[in-house]
């Protein structure tokens, strides 16, 4: 016990050979986690591994109506990097040319009188299901 100045040291060198076997699993582990970054900005969302395949959760909000998305992912499996690239699309334009069948007004022609939802015997549109919109173009007008 000569070699040692103090008791400190003696408990400094017993903490380090401690914690040594320790070092290689940290070591693993941080060279083992993924980088997700989602829209270009780094996320918490962490890759998951299910029978030895890969997977990233992404989520949508939840709104009314019908949203059409495209996602685009980009992994990297030697850096261990997932892209992820998220974004609301438009809902496909038709053809700029006038619809053939309302004729250009973007309303039912079944129904009567034209456009208003309804049938001749009072009921909703079944052409329209009662929107009144064409149901070709839907409501634009457009082929």
């Amino acid at each position: 016990m000569q070699v040692f100045r103090s008791r400190w040291s003696v408990l400094v060198l017993a903490g380090v050979l401690l914690t040594l076997p320790l070092v290689p699993r940290a070591l693993q582990a941080a060279e083992a986690a993924w980088k997700v970054l989602f829209n270009g900005h780094p996320s918490k969302a962490q890759v998951v591994e299910v029978e030895g395949r890969h997977f990233v959760p992404v989520s949508f909000p939840v709104e009314a109506g019908e949203t059409l998305w495209e996602v685009t992912l980009k992994t990297d499996p030697t850096g261990r990097t997932v892209q992820i690239l998220r974004q609301r699309k438009a809902p496909p334009r038709r053809v700029d040319e006038t619809c053939r069948i309302c004729e250009g007004d973007g309303e039912c022609h079944s129904c009567y009188p034209t456009g208003s939802g309804m049938n001749t015997a009072g009921l909703p549109c079944i052409v329209c299901n009662g929107s009144g919109e064409c149901d070709y173009c839907r409501g634009s007008g457009h082929k």
